[in-house]
């Protein structure tokens, strides 16, 4: 009788993947995305690590190994998408000179997230928007300056250059903040779209409408132009 041929391993998920050729072990990363998975659905209190170890397909000892806690396991995804989303943003930057093209790219970073990581993504805005009591502490002021600071830069570069002219009241601080608003109001319309839609062949065309290319042309023109100029109402 002959012994069967074993399969061959399977490959890691692409995300797990790119997280081990960061340097991470894969069994840590696996623990990570697994923990992203369930905060971001759950929260963090509600969330043990069994269910973590379980959905990692790892063991109990190998979380504490790696990180010594849930918390621990916390505390390094969190530092670890922040350091890769504004790695992301400053390769972004670096690529383009002009700035609408420099916010086109940062704004693509930023919605391929939604695809290409939905569960970071998700994490993250767990943490700036859920309750602060069921979760470890974290300097979500810094996080935030960081990424602000970034586009600070950007647009002190495009006045400089003469490419952008503020109007009177408003500064580059203030055209960050705005930007960001829009970004983060198209990502939430898409984590409904990811989680609501139940026809699997319309999620892609609507996520399309709003962090495609075209949202992202939108998006900077609504920006940039505003939405139109009120006409002039006649007293009767």
């Amino acid at each position: 009788m002959s012994t069967p041929t074993p399969s061959p391993p399977q490959p890691p998920p692409p995300l797990i993947a790119s997280l081990v050729e960061s340097g991470l072990n894969e069994n840590a990363a696996r623990i990570l995305i697994a923990a992203a998975r369930l905060f971001g659905q759950k929260g963090y209190s509600a969330t043990s690590v069994r269910e973590i170890v379980q959905e990692a397909d790892v063991t109990n000892p190998m979380l504490y190994y790696y990180f010594e806690s849930k918390e621990g396991v916390f505390h390094r995804l969190l530092d670890f998408v922040v350091e890769a989303l504004h790695q992301a943003i400053e390769d972004a930057i670096a690529q383009h000179e002009h700035v609408r093209d420099r916010l086109d790219a940062i704004a693509h970073t930023f919605f391929d997230g939604v695809k290409i990581a939905p569960e970071l993504v998700r994490f993250v805005y767990a943490v700036l928007f859920g309750p602060v009591q069921s979760r470890p502490g974290a300097d979500i002021v810094a996080m935030q300056q960081k990424s602000h600071g970034l586009l600070h830069k950007v647009f002190e570069a495009g006045v400089a250059r003469g490419e952008l002219l503020p109007h009177p009241g408003q500064s580059t601080h203030f055209w960050g903040g705005q930007f960001m608003a829009l970004i983060n109001n198209q990502m939430m319309i898409a984590f409904g779209i990811l989680e609501f839609s139940c026809d699997c062949s319309e999620p892609e065309q609507l996520l399309n409408e709003y962090i495609g290319s075209g949202a992202r042309e939108r998006l900077l023109n609504f920006f940039f132009n505003g939405a139109g100029t009120l006409a002039t109402q006649e007293t009767p």
